[in-house]
């Protein structure tokens, strides 16, 4: 027997509660779940619906869940991967470049500096509370932002407390543009890679 378009939605329902996040995984387990609920309805006669929430509450279920999320801890790795790769390019340095050229150019005028400070502290801020609005309008580039950013993050907060351990001006200065330039360029390629691992269907 054969599910319905309808029947197919209910399972992705039960799936949603699951916080599956690749499409195409996602529908990999929906296929193979549909494929094991018409099997034992071809068995049996038991009410669709009934087969349906049987299965979803099974082991069967939790042990493919299971697999389901290795599969999408590989694919994050992979992502991860490809974010980091990008510092390296030459798009990554040549922009790197810019940003600090820029950043420290501004160290001559404070104002200026504090704006691109500001500009940055907005991001950080707005990665920790816009969760939700991340999540309608940019969801992939939140995962990969959740899943990287501790690689340009960390060096970026480990710099910006030089100043509790040395006294040098200059070199705490320079220390603090080479942070607030690795942290702008880590958001510019995450977001660039979002795009790029997006049309190639990393999804």
């Amino acid at each position: 027997m054969k599910l319905t378009s309808d029947q197919i939605i209910i399972i992705e329902k039960y799936l949603d509660k699951d916080g599956i996040f690749y499409d195409d995984i996602k529908t990999e387990m929906i296929d193979h779940i549909a494929a094991a609920i018409e099997e034992q309805l071809n068995e049996n006669t038991k009410d669709v619906n009934i087969s349906i929430k049987t299965y979803m509450n099974s082991h069967l279920k939790v042990k493919l869940l299971s697999n389901i999320k290795q599969q999408e801890e590989l694919r994050d790795k992979q992502n991860r991967k490809f974010v980091l790769k990008q510092f390296y390019s030459f798009r990554g340095l040549l922009f790197f470049g810019v940003v600090f050229g820029l950043v420290f150019l501004s160290t001559l005028n404070i104002w200026v500096y504090r704006f691109i400070e500001g500009i940055m502290m907005l991001l950080m801020l707005l990665i920790l509370v816009g969760q939700k609005w991340l999540d309608i309008n940019f969801p992939f580039f939140k995962r990969l932002v959740h899943i990287s950013q501790f690689y340009y993050l960390l060096p970026f907060l480990l710099l910006t407390q030089v100043h509790r351990f040395v006294d040098e001006t200059n070199f705490i200065l320079l220390c603090r543009v080479v942070a607030l330039s690795m942290g702008l360029t880590g958001y510019y390629l995450t977001y660039r890679s979002s795009l790029i691992l997006q049309n190639n269907k990393y999804v």
